[in-house]
């Protein structure tokens, strides 16, 4: 037996036909959970994004240990 991993954007509509007919060929789907807590993920992406939009202070490393 071998092993595919798949990552795909769940949205997709004919990603998941391609999924549904694979399933239907016999193979078995396994799902696996992300280990990080939800909010904790959120709070990051919030921060990111946050960066991106020019908000956040940037602290350079020879200045952290002054």
């Amino acid at each position: 037996m071998a092993t595919i991993t798949l990552e795909y954007d769940g949205r997709n509509s004919a990603i998941k036909k391609l999924i549904a007919e694979i399933l239907n060929l016999g193979a078995k789907e396994k799902v696996e959970e992300s280990p990080y807590d939800p909010e904790f993920v959120k709070k990051i992406k919030r921060g990111q994004e946050d960066i991106k939009n020019g908000k956040g202070i940037k602290i350079n490393i020879e200045d952290l240990w002054k």
